[in-house]
């Protein structure tokens, strides 16, 4: 008989990752329900604008996905503490680390999914 455990009050946690020595990141499996619901809510903020729906959205995934930071220097190399609005003019500024930021919460997801799959397992 194969059993499947649920506990539908189990939290998601941020999952620290180094991108460089010295500069991690703090990021929060992101699956495609995320993306449904972060969608949703930006398509009712932006009352049929469909522009600034994507600008939303995009405002939105960002903050969902990182969640704090060491490493992240201001221009005279002074430690710069986590914002979450911070987080959009970073990944900006370094469009590979966005990327690498979008990858690495997809496999965190997706590790998500085959440890519920491992569960399905006699």
């Amino acid at each position: 008989m194969t059993t499947l455990v649920f506990d539908p009050g189990a939290k998601r946690e941020p999952v620290t990752k180094a991108f460089r020595p010295g500069l991690t990141f703090d990021l929060f499996p992101t699956n495609r329900k995320d993306r449904q619901r972060l969608r949703q809510q930006a398509k009712t903020q932006a009352n049929g604008d469909a522009e600034k729906e994507a600008e939303i959205y995009e405002n939105l995934l960002r903050r969902h996905m990182v969640r704090g930071w060491s490493g992240v220097v201001d221009p005279m190399g002074q430690a710069l503490a986590f914002s979450p609005d911070l987080v959009g003019p970073l990944l900006d500024n370094f469009s590979n680390l966005e990327l690498w930021v979008t990858v690495q919460c997809e496999n965190l997801a997706f590790d998500e999914g085959v440890r519920q799959a491992e569960q399905l397992k006699n």
